[in-house]
Order: structure tokens, then C-alpha cells, then sequence
């Protein structure tokens, strides 16, 4: 025993002079790489701003908050003296304990010397300000124990507005989000920090730190008005005939710029949310819609024009073992190509291109390549796949399929790469390049502008487009979209109500996808639009479903495009607020503006384009939109009342520090 003591003994002297002399440096290290060392601090990711200066999403800053009370530049005297007020503070400002409370814990937690003792986990900027002028922590964070650190969340004050459009931020990152995610990041720091609890590091000061470099804001090509109206009134209809998923674009016709984008879907509890982006990502075949292109076709090669004849029968055309139908509507009997048009013909569109290139279908294929319905639009956001148009020889191309191509079947296009076609029709021609982004503001205010994109002065001949543009209008005029018309100004469009099915229990299901795409005024075309609705259950007619929210849309976005003041007569009695209260925000904007109206308080857009500390007019605006700016400026928010902003404490105009306290009061 005692020589295996002794051996014993002898091996843990040995190991003792190997752990002190030959491994320390190395165990220091290893401990100081667990418990200290340099850390990534994320940079401020920058805004996203619609065209009219509304946030559409913002970083917002929050800190974790305690106290070493371990720390030997805390002074027991300081401490003594001042942890009283501290604890005042504190009860009043996080509102989680009594002071006494805060006061027995701080001072059981100095004799035990903690290294944490949590306040918060996410205080605001405002509210982290204010606590770093608490007595004691006035004092700087070592002499006080303050310890704290950062984190970032991306925050929406529209919420689900645009959702898919400005995207999320992550390993996938999508939308506006994704595409410009380099301008949005910045550039991180590096900061020497040391862990003093589970999963809590916080920060050390070392000359050899790196400040992170916050990212550049986004202006996207977004009208926060005419988002608004176009996703409340796709809402609306798909409620109404309980649609699975839609989308609704908006385009100004001479630039291309996205006004608007909504993409909805119905979930599995029967709400509508944004899921995927439809009118970006999702080829379809498009059905009726895309007898523009058809004609088109024929017309350009001089097959035939809009007065020309055809004679549709008995409403049934056969091919094989394939019959295409009007006898929903028709039959027809004999009409030309612009009735044909209005009436949506499936025969007469059949007939036509049939008779004309059924026996060489590459000349058919070879006009859709240069109308530029077979490329890519190249937007800048992500996911746009290629239309699937084929061509003779392609793999899967049939004798039917030239039949099937003219009325929109058989063929796969995205609903934005088929507005981008009927605006270049409005357009008289010229094809633009959709655009999501107008420009982008660095940190230091470098401005770069994405410029609008021609991409082809010349689809085809004039002729060709005037007549086309007749046939669109006859559609509203006198086809299958009348009940849309109105004699305040011209749309333009076109109905199309394609059929698809899938097999579930062996049995074939039909499912119908309703669409209206066109623009207005007819004749001095501002606004392209696509509505599509999907898998509607009741009622799935485009002219019931689809072109009746392409009316509502257009009727308000008009209401802002004319000079009504001219036309009015000044009534006897203003209107009050009460009368106008259910209408949309939109809505206010405009009467407010446009008529003699009193009491109105209209949400005023024109508050988020301020410069960097310049304080906004806040008045009018909600509480949850000012305190987003507000708390992204750096300002201490105080609020007083309920309701919308009435007055603010600081003049807008004034150019501020962060920290500054301001006082909004609503009524």
C-alpha cells in the first residue's frame, strides 16, 4: 500500500508540473476563447420606404440590461449613496418590481459580488437612454456595473402589406429584402466582449474594437395609397367567392414601375395572408387573356384585321379528338375579329390562327419570341421563372398544341410577364422593364438611382397596336367586360376565365382561374393592371370575379388623377368626420384633398421623407407609424391621449440629437 501510494502520489506531482510548466499557455488560452474574445455586432440593416415615403420596414434596436456588481471600479461608496434613487428609477421605468424590491436584490447581489444581475432583455433605444441617465449609471457603465448589449429585430409597421413584394431577411432571404440585401446589411464590427452568464456576453473596452457600418435605405416603386386600395379590394372578392389565392399588380404604363402588388392565400383556418408571390412566380396558363397575343399575330403579318370575317358555325370546332366550344355563350355564326374579341370566341381565335398557320406553326411561335412573350423580364427581385412557350420539335409538342397555344392553353407565362405585354400594348409599343426599385440612399447619402429600362422601342407596327388597343376597348364597350364600363373615362381589357383540374380520388376535379388585365384611361393610357383570381367557389366568370375588382380599383385610383376642384359646387353645410369614418385612410387622403371637407385628419405620407435627425409633421398620424420614426431617429418618445397625433412637442424642421425627448399628444 504504500508503494502504490507513493506511485500514486508521484503521478499527480507530475501532472501538476505538466499542467503549471508545459500546458498553461495553452489552457489560458483555451479558457479565454470560452469565456472572452472578439464577437460579430450586427450592423443597423437600412429601411424600406415606398415611393411616397412610408415605411415599409425598419430595424429596430433593443438591448439586454444588467449590472456586475462584481466589478472593482464600482465604488462602495457610489453604490451606497445612490442605489436608493437607482432603485426609484428602475421601478418607474421597467415597471417589473417595487423599489424596495429592486433595492434588497442590488444589494444582496453586491455581497455575493454577481457578475449578472439582469434588468431587461429588450429595452428601446429611448428607453435605454433614459436608463443610462439613472443615478449611479450617469456615471459611465464601469464605474456604475452597467453592462448591456445590442440586437436588432426587422420590424413592419404596414405589417402584411406588400409582404411577399419587400420580402423577409434570413438564409432565404426574399424579396426586395434578398435583392438588395448588400445595400440593406452595411457592414459589421467586431467587438472584444465576455461571457458572464449562460449565452450573455457583453461588451469590453478594447482599442482594437470595429464600429459596425449601418446599411443603406431602399425606396422602393410602392404608392402606399394604391398598395392599400389594391389589396383591400382583391380581399374583398376573394372573400366574396371564396377564392383559394389571387394577386393584383399595378403598373404605371410609361415607366413600369410597380405601383402596387398583392399577393393573397386562403389558409387552412379560412384567413388570407401573403404566401407566395403569384404574380411574380407562378407560370400558369393564362386561358382567354392571351387571344391578344393571337390576333396580334395575325394582324402584324397581315393574316388578317379586326373587320375580317369569320365564320364560327355552330359554336364547336374539332381537331382530332380534341373540340373547342362557345356553346356557353354562343354559338356565334358569323362575326369578325373585333366581335369575336369582345365575345371571347374560343372557335373564332382557333379558326383564325388555325386556317393561317396550321401548317407552319413555327411562324406562329417565331412573332410570340419577337413580341417578347417567351423571355424573362429580369426583375429585381428573385423567383421569376421562363415563360414556357413551345415551339415545333420541343419535347411535348403535338399536333393540338398550336390549337391549345391561341385561346392560352398548353403553355405556361407568369401574370407580371403578361401585364408587362398588354402594357407595352398601352404603351403604344414600347416594352419597359417592370421596376420594384427607384432608388438607394447610403448611410453617408450617396444617392443612386435605378433608372427606368427600355427594352424594346418596337414590339410591332403601329397599326398593329392601334388595333389592338380598338379591340380591348370594344371589350369593355361591348363584350364581355360592360359591366365595367363608366362614363367618367375608358378602360381597356380583357377577360379570360381559364379551366384547370387535377385528379383526387379519381374523380377530375374542374378548377377555373378568372383574370382581367388592361389599363386606363383608354385614351391617354397612366395604370396597366392584372387581376387573377383562383379556384374561386362561387361564381368564376371573369366578368363577375376578376374585372369587377379592376373596376373598383381604377375608379379610386382615378379619383386622384383629376382636378375635381373645377367641378365642384361649394354645399351649404361641410361634411363632417362622422359621416366619413368607415372609409379607408386612402380614402380620406383623397376628399381631404380634393374636396371641401372639414374635420379630416388624413394620415400624411409626406412625414417619412425627413432627413436624417430632422423632426417630421407628425400631425395626423398614427401613434403606431410615429413611434416607429420616431424611436428609429433615437428620440425619447413620450405620448399623451388617445387617437391620432394632434401636437408635437418639437417643431417639425428641427434638427435634433439622438436622445432628445419629444412629446406627441392625440385626440
Amino acid at each position: 500500500m504504500f508503494f502504490v501510494m507513493t506511485a500514486f502520489a508521484l503521478v499527480v506531482i507530475a501532472q501538476i508540473v505538466n499542467l503549471q510548466f508545459f500546458q498553461a499557455k495553452e489552457i489560458k488560452e483555451s479558457v479565454v476563447a470560452k469565456t472572452a474574445g472578439y464577437m460579430t455586432v450586427e450592423a443597423k440593416r437600412g429601411d424600406i420606404y415606398s415611393c411616397d415615403g412610408a415605411l415599409m420596414a425598419t430595424s429596430m434596436t433593443y438591448y439586454l440590461v444588467g449590472m456586475d456588481l462584481s466589478s472593482r471600479a464600482l465604488d462602495d461608496k457610489d453604490f451606497n449613496e445612490f442605489i436608493g434613487p437607482l432603485s426609484d428609477s428602475l421601478a418607474v421605468l421597467l415597471k417589473l418590481k417595487t423599489s424596495k424590491e429592486y433595492e434588497y436584490e442590488l444589494r444582496e447581489a453586491r455581497k455575493q459580488k454577481k457578475k449578472w444581475y439582469k434588468l431587461h432583455d429588450a429595452l428601446t433605444f429611448s428607453e435605454f437612454t433614459r436608463l443610462k441617465k439613472f443615478p449611479l449609471f450617469n456615471k459611465g457603465k464601469y464605474e456604475s456595473g452597467l453592462v448591456y448589449s445590442r440586437s436588432i429585430q426587422r420590424k413592419r409597421p404596414y405589417e402584411m402589406l406588400a409582404y411577399r413584394t419587400i420580402g423577409i431577411v434570413g438564409e432565404k432571404a426574399i424579396g426586395i429584402e434578398g435583392a438588395y440585401d448588400l445595400d440593406l446589411k452595411g457592414q459589421n464590427g467586431e467587438q472584444y466582449q465576455r461571457k458572464i452568464g449562460e449565452g450573455i456576453w457583453v461588451p469590453i473596452d478594447d482599442a482594437n474594437s470595429v464600429d459596425p457600418v449601418d446599411g443603406g435605405d431602399v425606396y422602393t416603386t410602392i404608392d402606399m395609397n394604391i398598395q392599400d386600395i389594391a389589396e383591400t379590394e382583391l380581399l374583398a372578392s376573394m372573400r366574396s367567392h371564396e377564392a383559394d389565392h389571387g394577386c393584383i399588380v399595378v403598373m404605371e404604363v410609361k415607366t413600369g414601375k410597380i405601383r402596387a402588388i398583392a399577393n393573397l392565400k386562403m389558409d387552412t383556418a379560412g384567413r388570407y395572408w401573403e404566401d407566395v408571390n403569384y404574380a411574380v412566380g407562378d407560370a400558369i396558363e393564362p386561358g382567354s387573356v392571351f387571344k391578344l397575343a393571337s390576333y396580334m399575330v395575325g394582324i402584324e403579318e397581315g393574316k388578317f384585321n379586326i373587320n375580317t370575317k369569320i365564320e364560327t358555325g355552330n359554336g364547336l370546332y374539332k381537331l382530332y379528338d380534341k373540340t373547342v366550344s362557345d356553346l356557353d355563350h354562343g354559338p356565334y355564326g358569323t362575326i369578325d375579329v373585333r366581335r369575336a374579341f369582345e365575345l371571347s370566341s374560343n372557335v373564332a381565335v382557333v379558326k383564325s390562327i388555325m386556317e393561317n398557320y396550321g401548317k407552319n406553326p413555327s411562324d406562329f411561335v417565331n412573332r410570340l419570341y419577337k413580341f417578347g412573350l417567351t423571355e424573362k423580364l429580369d426583375v429585381q427581385i428573385a423567383g421569376e421563372p421562363s415563360p414556357k412557350i413551345k415551339s415545333p420539335g420541343d419535347k411535348g409538342w403535338s399536333g393540338l398544341s398550336l390549337l391549345s397555344m391561341t385561346y392560352g392553353y398548353d403553355l405556361q407565362i407568369t401574370p407580371l410577364q403578361l401585364l408587362a405585354f398588354y402594357n407595352t400594348v398601352a404603351n403604344d409599343g414600347v416594352r419597359m422593364k417592370p421596376l420594384f426599385v427607384e432608388k438607394i440612399v447610403s448611410k453617408e447619402g450617396k444617392v443612386t438611382t435605378v433608372p427606368v429600362e427600355v427594352v424594346s422601342s418596337s414590339i410591332c407596327s403601329k397599326e398593329t397596336i392601334k388595333q389592338a388597343k380598338e379591340m380591348m376597348e370594344s371589350v369593355v364597350e361591348n363584350g364581355t367586360a360592360k359591366g365595367i364600363k363608366t362614363d367618367k373615362y375608358k378602360i381597356a381589357g380583357k377577360t379570360g376565365t381559364a379551366r384547370f383540374g387535377y385528379t383526387r380520388n379519381k374523380f377530375e376535379e374542374k378548377h377555373y382561374r378568372s383574370s382581367f388585365i388592361g389599363y386606363f384611361p383608354a385614351d391617354n393610357p397612366k395604370y396597366s393592371m392584372v387581376v387573377m383570381i383562383t379556384d374561386p367557389k362561387k361564381g368564376y366568370y371573369a366578368s363577375e370575379v376578376s374585372a369587377p375588382v379592376f373596376r373598383a380599383v381604377s375608379d379610386r385610383i382615378y379619383a386622384t388623377m383629376i382636378d375635381t376642384a373645377k367641378a365642384i359646387v361649394k354645399p351649404k353645410n361641410f361634411v363632417m368626420m362622422e359621416k366619413v369614418k368607415p372609409m379607408m385612410q386612402a380614402d380620406k387622403d383623397i376628399i381631404s384633398k380634393k374636396l371641401p371637407i372639414k374635420n379630416l385628419l388624413p394620415q400624411k405620407n409626406i412625414a417619412f421623407r425627413v432627413g436624417e435627425n430632422v423632426v417630421p409633421d407628425l400631425t395626423g398620424m398614427g401613434l403606431k407609424d410615429a413611434v416607429f420614426l420616431l424611436e428609429n431617429m433615437g428620440l425619447n418618445v413620450k405620448i399623451s391621449g388617445r387617437g391620432v397625433i394632434t401636437k408635437q412637442s418639437i417643431a417639425p424642421g428641427t434638427h435634433i440629437a439622438k436622445g432628445t425627448e419629444i412629446i406627441i399628444e392625440l385626440s
